[in-house]
């Protein structure tokens, strides 16, 4: 069908169509197979090379597993895993595009140079698609954490690698320039600030969705691989860890 196939603005409609769909039947049985069987298309969009795509497959298997709920636990093993490689690569993304345009405002101000300031300002496309992507992904982890957080546990280190992601936490120690783009993003109500907001309120629901017997040993690899990240970025993500593990 046209959500696993065809060009980037056929599919978006196609996977708005199912996000719709699931959500407008969710609870009436008939509809279970036929929402379950469009999982699968959901899923193969998550690699399409469109971000506009792509944020739209998460939103749709976000509407699929929030309708089905315990129902949907047979496209778990392929959604998931895919989910989170999504996620984390367009958190990656972000925060190489947040240090682009970091630098690239802290040089602007020093030299004055108009083309500095291009260069800062034409990272925003960049980080708008990214963040679009991770509003879209962290509403699917957000179902799956309300819902299904029974079959969570081998997801955790992927969970945690992007809720502690230097895109998603607060700047710390990341300079004048960094700190004044995180704010500029939170007062403009960019997607990346979007997303941010949704990782805080996640981080904060983690403890509450699944005993902290499961949490420590991932999340203690998590807070080490923060620390061996080094810089304001391991800062910034070991600082949430703690808070997290507080």
């Amino acid at each position: 069908g046209l959500a696993g196939h065809g060009g980037g603005s056929s599919r978006q409609a196609a996977l708005s169509a199912l996000e719709a769909a699931a959500a407008r039947f969710a609870g009436a049985p008939a509809a279970v197979a036929p929402v379950l069987a469009a999982a699968p298309a959901a899923v193969n969009a998550l690699s399409a090379t469109s971000r506009t795509v792509v944020a739209a497959a998460a939103a749709c298997l976000a509407a699929i597993i929030s309708a089905l709920g315990p129902r949907s636990v047979p496209v778990l093993p392929s959604a998931v895993p895919a989910l989170f490689a999504t996620a984390n690569a367009a958190a990656a993304s972000l925060a190489d595009a947040k240090d682009a345009a970091a630098a690239a405002a802290a040089a602007a101000a020093e030299t004055e140079d108009e083309a500095e300031a291009a260069a800062a300002a034409a990272t925003a496309s960049a980080r708008d698609d990214e963040g679009h992507v991770l509003v879209a992904s962290l509403r699917a982890v957000d179902v799956l954490m309300e819902q299904l957080s029974g079959f969570l546990s081998p997801y955790l280190p992927d969970l945690l690698r992007l809720l502690l992601s230097p895109a998603l936490v607060p700047a710390a120690g990341a300079g004048v320039a960094a700190a004044r783009l995180q704010t500029a993003e939170a007062a403009a109500g960019s997607a990346a600030a979007v997303a941010a907001e949704s990782a805080v309120a996640l981080r904060d629901a983690l403890p509450r969705a699944l005993p902290m017997r499961l949490l420590l040993r991932p999340l203690s690899d998590a807070y080490d691989a923060a620390l061996a990240l080094g810089g304001a970025r391991g800062a910034a993500a070991a600082a949430a860890g703690l808070q997290l593990a507080a």
